[in-house]
């Protein structure tokens, strides 16, 4: 699925952006890595590229137009959650006054 990119004019010169290139997953994995640990970069990365479902669009970022430097990101998992409904017995047992 190709991406639809968006552009949103936010205060002063930030941008709220979704990735459209892959040079914009490498800063935003770069600035993951920087914020919160190093070796989270090339996590950040291969999970957006190789998870299977993720799209460029699922990658959401705020940009600085002026510096070019992203100052805040999401990335938008597509988890899918099956539960199992079990039927538990709950035995309450109180002390005897």
């Amino acid at each position: 699925m190709r991406p639809v990119s968006l552009k949103q004019a936010l205060a002063d010169s930030l941008v709220l952006r979704t990735a459209s290139t892959l040079a914009d997953v490498e800063r935003a994995a770069a600035f993951n890595g920087l914020i919160h640990s190093p070796e989270l970069e090339p996590a950040v990365y291969d999970l957006i590229v190789h998870y299977p479902g993720i799209d460029l669009d699922d990658l959401i970022f705020v940009e600085d137009e002026g510096t070019g430097q992203i100052v805040s990101s999401l990335l938008l998992i597509p988890w899918t959650i099956t539960l199992v409904f079990l039927s538990i017995r709950m035995l309450m047992i109180s002390p005897i006054p």
